[in-house]
């Protein structure tokens, strides 16, 4: 799984940090991601104004039907007081090839389902 942030606006001179948690069908906690620092500006993001990272698998053994329902959230550890818009994806590539692709987009926080 991979998750990718593209910052939309109002976003400053700081050092926050994306965040994303993903829940199975069940609500048990599956995934997690706290990634690198983010600066609009571009001296942390390589990309400047989008980052990616792997997301961490917490518990082994997931199947497709554990997630074939499930939600994500993602947020920002803040340092500072800058507001920042986002769109979060969380992208899935199947065991058997298909792909999955989940968004949401907020101010400082955001979550979707599937």
């Amino acid at each position: 799984m991979r998750v990718t942030w593209t910052t939309t606006g109002d976003d400053k001179d700081w050092n926050s940090q994306p965040v994303v948690d993903v829940y199975d069908r069940t609500g048990r906690h599956v995934g997690h991601v706290d990634c690198c620092s983010a600066d609009r500006n571009g001296d942390h993001w390589t990309n400047g104004m989008v980052t990616s990272d792997d997301l961490q698998i917490l518990i082994g053994g997931l199947t497709n039907a554990d997630l074939s329902q499930g939600r994500f959230n993602a947020r920002r550890n803040a340092v500072g007081n800058d507001d920042w818009d986002y769109t979060a994806t969380i992208e899935f590539d199947w065991l058997d090839g298909r792909k999955s692709t989940y968004s949401c987009s907020g101010r400082n926080s955001c979550s979707t389902q599937w």
